[in-house]
């Protein structure tokens, strides 16, 4: 039996939510009267979340292609982060919000309408935090000690 039997298991990246706060931004609230820092519920954006991994591979296969060529291009990385924008709703990387009001300040309610209106109006730059955290699997790893691991 190998000294790290344990590694693997301990390693797997899990289907629970994890919260992010997106702390580059605030956004007023009419309840509170102050400045909220908006987050969201997120499930991992890769590999292990078949239903996104999947639509993933279907929509971007003419990126794909460009990628494995070696012809990747601005464009390209627009066309997937917009792909990302567009699916995140639908294979449940993003399941929920708190702190996000409309212009208003009113709560805006989450839903496929709201999301697709509030991801679309971020800059690209504040996107991709959103988009960095749910594709970075150590955020739904948990933690792990090695000896502890070593000694099973």
């Amino acid at each position: 039996m190998s000294d790290f039997a344990g590694l693997k298991k301990s390693l797997e990246i899990g289907s629970d939510a994890k919260k992010f706060y997106l702390t580059d931004i605030t956004l007023f609230s009419k309840d509170s009267g102050k400045q909220e820092i908006p987050w969201f519920m997120i499930r991992h954006a890769g590999e292990s979340n078949a239903k996104y991994f999947n639509k993933l591979l279907k929509l971007n296969k003419k990126a794909a292609r460009k990628i494995q060529a070696g012809n990747a291009d601005v464009d390209t990385i627009e066309e997937i982060r917009d792909t990302d924008r567009d699916i995140f709703f639908d294979t449940e990387v993003i399941i929920g919000w708190g702190n996000v009001f409309n212009s208003n300040g009113e709560v805006s309610k989450f839903s496929k309408e709201h999301w697709d209106d509030f991801s679309s109006s971020l800059p690209n730059w504040l996107f991709d935090k959103i988009r960095n955290f749910g594709a970075d699997q150590f955020n739904f790893v948990d933690s792990c000690d090695i000896k502890e691991i070593a000694k099973n």
